[in-house]
């Protein structure tokens, strides 16, 4: 018997994936979609829950059986006519190479044109289509303007922007946003394969992804994810009391943009919590279970001293993301964080 975790089922995004349902039951299927959203946001579970839609052998009025040959080999990655290409990343997570000429033309070339081995549809699944180099947008191009029959591109972005406009209005475009923490809370909580789950603990990571049901997944894997966390809120109250010397310290080691942009994401949803208290609103805080720490440190801010660093957060992010010195950057940043003596 395998041990390995039943994925968590697919949440939020309802629309989209109602939209999708819709247009399959109509015979009205694109050829090419444009899945746009957050990182780990759901794009991708998406793109499979319609390659599954599309190749279910018993179907329902709700979407694919779940059950069947096609569905479960879809699910675990052994399906003949279903690939999914995508770009080179290190072990955080960061792009080391985008979507590269010689992946797309593999597929247009030597795998598009093939009749399906034994699926209704081919469906190629694009990762990171925003990382393509302009070479292979341009090969994917010419495919989309004459797609092969039985065959669906889904491509996946988090800026469309960075896409060819060419590409991208060839596509159906079906957009993703955050799922609401309840939600999001509500799923996890119920997930039988997450043995450690509890209402406080479902909504703190429902809270903390930001409403990525993927990103929530993640941190569930992490054994030591809620002590490595506790070292991060210690070390964040620290800075805030520290002189420039620690304070500079603190980011000696920082080097890539793949440490930097979960780092930067964490600093955002701690300094727009003490902004949300310093203001009087509890509701809202991602923080939760810091709550006493958040309005203590709180109380020693001016709320335009909290606004002007959330500034200076996203004005570091896109210096890195336009190739800025990542330890650079952080050492301006960090010296630029409000000071509170004594900060507990």
């Amino acid at each position: 018997m395998s041990s390995e975790r039943a994925p968590l089922p697919y949440v939020g995004n309802e629309a989209a994936r109602r939209f999708l349902l819709r247009t399959w039951q109509a015979s009205r299927l694109a050829h090419a979609y444009l899945f746009v959203g957050p990182v780990r946001v759901g794009r991708r579970t998406l793109a499979l829950w319609l390659a599954r839609l599309v190749n279910c052998g018993a179907p329902t009025d709700t979407g694919p059986c779940e059950l069947c040959s096609s569905c479960r080999r879809i699910m675990h990655g052994n399906y003949p006519d279903v690939m999914i290409v995508e770009p080179q990343t290190d072990e955080h997570g960061e792009v080391r190479r985008g979507v590269l000429i010689e992946q797309v033309r593999e597929v247009v070339e030597h795998l598009a044109p093939l009749r399906p081995y034994e699926a209704r549809a081919k469906v190629f699944i694009i990762r990171g289509a925003d990382t393509m180099t302009e070479p292979a947008a341009n090969t994917l191009l010419k495919t989309l303007e004459e797609p092969p029959a039985d065959t669906i591109f889904v491509l996946t972005a988090t800026d469309q922007v960075r896409l060819l406009p060419t590409v991208v209005s060839r596509c159906q475009p079906v957009t993703l946003r955050p799922v609401p923490v309840r939600v999001l809370a509500d799923a996890l909580a119920a997930w039988e394969d997450w043995p450690d789950r509890n209402e406080d603990r479902a909504e703190l990571f429902a809270r903390l992804s930001g409403g990525r049901p993927g990103a929530a997944v993640l941190s569930t894997q992490q054994p030591d994810y809620l002590t490595e966390r506790r070292r991060w809120v210690e070390h964040v109250i620290g800075l805030v009391s520290a002189d420039r010397h620690k304070r500079l310290a603190s980011v000696a080691n920082m080097r890539t943009r793949g440490v930097a942009g979960p780092l930067l994401d964490q600093w955002l949803t701690w300094w727009r919590d003490l902004l949300l208290l310093r203001t009087g609103t509890w509701e809202g805080i991602t923080h939760q279970d810091q709550r006493t720490v958040l309005a203590d440190l709180a109380e020693h801010l001016h709320p335009s001293e909290i606004a002007s660093f959330l500034r200076r957060i996203e004005e570091t992010r896109l210096q890195i993301e336009q190739n800025a010195n990542v330890r650079l950057a952080f050492e301006v940043l960090v010296l630029d964080m409000p000071f509170v003596k004594g900060a507990t």
